[in-house]
Order: C-alpha cells, then sequence, then structure tokens
C-alpha cells in the first residue's frame, strides 16, 4: 500500500470512529433525555441572548445619560 491509500483508509476509519461513537450515544438516550438536552440548550441559548441584549440597552441608557449630563452642564 502506499501513503495516499493510508492516509485515505486512516480518514475512513476516523470517520467511522465520529459516526459509531455518535451512533451509539444518541441512540442510548430516550425521549425524556432528549427532551431535557432540548430544555437545557434552550434555557442556555434564552440566557445568552438576554444577557447580550440587556447589555446592549445598559450601553445606550449609558450613553444617553452622559450625552443628558453634558447638556445640564452646559446649560442648552
Amino acid at each position: 500500500m502506499n501513503e495516499q491509500t493510508d492516509a485515505t483508509l486512516a480518514a475512513i476509519g476516523k470517520g467511522a470512529t465520529y459516526v459509531g461513537g455518535s451512533a451509539a450515544f444518541f441512540g442510548g438516550l430516550s425521549a425524556n433525555d432528549l427532551a431535557a438536552l432540548a430544555g437545557i440548550v434552550g434555557l442556555v441559548v434564552g440566557l445568552v441572548m438576554q444577557w447580550y441584549f440587556s447589555r446592549r440597552k445598559d450601553q445606550r441608557e449609558a450613553a444617553e445619560h452622559l450625552a443628558r449630563m453634558q447638556t445640564y452642564r452646559h446649560g442648552e
């Protein structure tokens, strides 16, 4: 066998390992496990979105406050 064939067979083996491991993992999960996993993923996504948009709101409010304070200081 040459190096090209070895590399190809190694890549196929690596792919088969990933597919087999994934199938074993997901095949061992019940519907309740999948529902719990989906709930956890939804929780994390919602938490990240809430954090992101709250941070943007805080930044806007801080900029607005700074602009208002500068207006008050200059008497305009």
